[in-house]
């Protein structure tokens, strides 16, 4: 098993890797590869992602499916380079799937990949058979795409571990929204230790327009070690049609610009298709968690007692009643707001969100990254309706932001915000009070 050395949490030409594949035959899954460094350049892991929906596998009396999956590495001679079997025997749930994972090491080539996956219960085969060509990655690895990440349990052993977290990889390559809001992305960074690089995710819409962009974010990579791994996420929310769209992963290091680009699949369920276009049945409920940071106690009292669909959807409805415009600019900070989000927290969720959200683009911001007696902090300035301030505090210096002071009447606002920006060091004397 192989586990990046250290694992890079963003709070932010090389060969693109190209669409999932679908199977054919009697079962439907989807896989996806990406391919890893391992070890020196002359060595290379792939990694074959698989993922079956259950709900056309055959059940069992005990309410049970039994799958047996194939992997074969083919060289171009015919040579049978990787092998792997398993099988999964797992409780039938209604709209549930699986993903599993498998890792090959192999040499640069031209190779035939080979998944076979049989439904142990009645016999039913699907069968995918793609090209690859394999090359060493330089820098920067190709992307593996997820629709879930989370914390791996300790001694965890599990084929998806990387680092500290469990990556769960979209191998569908497809995601539907409204549901299906949100796409992490992995990728590794070598022989950059000890420096620090600029990084910077993107997703572009079918004609290539940009539409969501993190600002480009500083990394230090730790000294130990010729592999990072770097977790990031992005909104799907600005995407406004269906079809083929593109998550990009730049990297700049030693004044050289690397990129990384990965395809994906956007469709929207059958009752949105066409996008979010204001007044339509998804963005009636989609940005209603939001909306509670517009509304009064008493207004947030009532919506809490709507468990329907529909019953918030007429809220909203009513809510933005006759101002059409005032619910465009908030569904738009909604979608902006999810620059200040991390691969735990979506961005309208962070202090930083919140604020954006409600009080919209400050005029000016003041940044200070780690300095001498100093935590990194940000400063936000509004200076029309009041000349109000909010200042958010990166305590673990991870780019978690929280907020720590504000001028505006009812926001959270510490009395010894100044003395928070200093860090708490133990002195050379007494070691009272630590």
């Amino acid at each position: 098993m192989r586990w990046p050395v250290a694992l890079l949490l963003c709070l932010g030409m090389v060969a693109a890797s190209g669409l999932s594949s679908r199977s054919s035959g009697d079962l439907e899954f989807g896989i996806d590869t990406a391919v890893f460094r391992l070890g020196d350049q002359d060595r290379i892991m792939v990694e074959v992602y698989e993922e079956i929906d259950l709900q056309q596998l055959a059940r069992d009396s005990a309410g049970q499916v039994w799958l047996v999956t194939e992997v074969a590495l083919i060289g171009s001679e015919g040579d049978t380079v990787g092998l792997d079997q398993w099988a999964s025997r797992l409780e039938w749930m209604e709209s549930r799937s699986i993903v599993n994972s498998t890792a090959m090491a192999a040499a640069e080539g031209e190779y035939t990949l080979q998944v076979t996956v049989t439904d142990m219960g009645n016999g039913r085969q699907g069968r995918v058979e793609r090209p690859l060509v394999l090359r060493s990655p330089s820098v920067l690895s190709q992307l593996e795409l997820a629709k879930t990440v989370a914390p791996a349990p300790e001694g965890s052993q599990s084929s998806l571990r990387k680092g500290r977290m469990l990556v769960f990889p979209a191998a569908s390559g497809k995601f539907e929204l409204p549901a299906e809001q949100r796409v992490y992305v992995y990728a590794e960074l070598y022989d950059a230790d000890g420096r620090t690089v600029q990084r910077r995710t993107t997703l572009t819409g079918p004609e290539g327009e940009l539409l969501f962009a993190r600002p480009w974010q500083s990394l230090a990579v730790p000294e130990e070690g010729q592999a990072v791994g770097i977790l990031d996420s992005l909104s799907l929310l600005p995407a406004r049609v269906s079809g083929l769209h593109y998550v990009s992963v730049s990297i700049v290091l030693n004044q050289d610009t690397l990129v990384q680009r990965k395809p994906l699949m956007l469709s929207f369920s059958a009752a949105d298709e066409g996008g979010y276009e204001a007044g339509t049945t998804a963005a009636d409920t989609m940005f209603f968690p939001e909306l509670r940071y517009l509304l009064s106690d008493q207004e947030k009292d009532l919506v809490d007692g709507l468990t329907s669909e529909e019953s918030r959807r007429s809220f909203y409805q009513s809510f933005w009643a006759g101002r059409e415009d005032q619910r465009e600019a908030f569904e738009q900070r909604c979608m902006e707001a999810e620059r200040f989000g991390s691969q735990f927290r979506e961005g309208w969720r962070t202090d930083r969100g919140r604020v954006y959200i409600k009080y919209g683009e400050p005029d000016d911001v003041e940044t200070s990254s780690f300095g001498v007696g100093t935590l990194p902090y940000v400063i936000w300035y509004y200076y029309t309706g009041g000349n109000e301030t909010f200042v958010f505090l990166d305590r673990m210096g991870n780019g978690d932001y929280e907020q720590i002071h504000s001028t505006v009447e009812g926001e959270v606002d510490f009395a010894n915000w100044r003395e928070m920006l200093t860090p708490v060091r133990s002195g050379t004397g007494s070691s009272e009070g630590f």
